[in-house]
């Protein structure tokens, strides 16, 4: 199935691809997303949109994703991502809610190059964790939201870092801390640094006052 550029499909069921699948326009899903075959699309070209209204599963196999969009009709409408998703040009969440569904084994992540544009509508954020790959020391890089940042710094960078992020989490020590779970994890690297931005939001403060929370940092033996 071939899609020229300016082309756009609507499919309002499910679209299942086992053979192969050239994406350069906009194909446009309300329902689940498989790909057990060849999906290709070529830079700012090649969209992948999940729409419409309620829940979602995106499947997208070994094949990368050029530019991938959530935009569903409510905001309480769940796409979940049941296997790693990597997205090489382009990440935009504007309505919905996009997850990894963390609690589940195996893990999966939403994967991209670290240099790859994420643009979030405003309070929109991504449940789970999210991997970025190429990395490289001195430069702010966005992960779960845009208040979700991270830079790397002095040694050696590590080749990918990811954040698993999970809104609502149960805190260790609550007195001091949000209701909001963050843990980290990296490729390679050695003696490098890291400067941190965690969100949350203000129901999440877990009574407490902003001046009244604890900064913390992860310190792991090498």
């Amino acid at each position: 199935f071939f899609m020229q550029a300016g082309a756009q499909v609507t499919v309002q069921g499910d679209v299942q691809n086992a053979c192969t699948l050239n994406n350069d326009g906009a194909l446009r899903v309300q329902g689940n997303y498989t790909n057990t075959g060849t999906y290709t699309a070529v830079g700012t070209a090649g969209v992948l949109e999940m729409y419409g209204t309620g829940n979602a599963n995106l499947a997208p196999g070994s094949s990368a994703i050029a530019n991938l969009t959530i935009n569903k009709a409510a905001a309480t409408d769940v796409v979940t991502l049941t296997s790693s998703a990597t997205v090489n040009n382009g990440f935009t969440l504007t309505q919905g809610v996009l997850t990894t569904n963390p609690t589940v084994t195996p893990a999966v992540a939403l994967i991209s190059p670290a240099a790859t544009p994420f643009t979030f509508a405003a309070g929109k954020e991504v449940i789970g964790s999210v991997r970025r790959t190429g990395w490289a020391n001195g430069t702010a890089r966005v992960f779960n939201q845009p208040n979700m940042l991270v830079t790397t710094n002095a040694g050696t960078a590590p080749t990918d870092l990811t954040v698993t992020m999970i809104p609502n989490g149960d805190p260790t020590q609550a007195e001091r801390e949000v209701k909001r779970k963050f843990s980290f994890a990296y490729t390679g690297g050695t003696g490098f640094t890291a400067d941190v931005r965690y969100p949350y939001i203000a129901s999440e403060l877990n009574t407490n006052t902003e001046a009244n929370l604890v900064p913390w940092n992860l310190v792991t033996a090498e």
